[in-house]
């Protein structure tokens, strides 16, 4: 049996974040969505998802200090990164450290286009 790819979603607004797993588990993937910095730093120390979606805007700890922790990980070396921010400075910052970066409002086509490129060919 195949395994659904895991994407583990980062983002404070529940709203946003419920958006994004509801649209990538009708396209048969696994998702968590976790909507606080320090609760995902404790998360992302033993998971490991095919693919981060990732806000710069959270509670606790910033998405860009999780940025840097997954990048520093190497359980987490094969994990894709997308910043997803409406922060157009923040989306720069994140430029060549995340696999890709885009600025909010993002429509959930376009959310599910980035995950399916990220994900490695099976």
């Amino acid at each position: 049996m195949e395994q659904k790819p895991y994407i583990l979603v980062i983002e404070d607004n529940l709203d946003i974040a419920e958006i994004y797993a509801e649209i990538l588990e009708f396209q048969g993937m696994w998702v968590e969505v976790i909507l606080d910095g320090a609760v995902a730093l404790q998360h992302l120390e033993t998971a490991v998802p095919d693919v981060v979606l990732l806000d710069m805007h959270l509670p606790n700890i910033s998405g860009m200090e999780l940025l840097a922790f997954i990048r520093s990980q190497p359980h987490l070396k094969q994990s894709k990164v997308a910043v997803i921010t409406g922060n157009p400075s923040m989306a720069e910052a994140a430029r060549g450290i995340a696999d890709v970066t885009f600025v909010k409002p993002a429509s959930s086509t376009q959310v599910c286009m980035i995950v399916k490129k990220l994900l490695p060919r099976s």
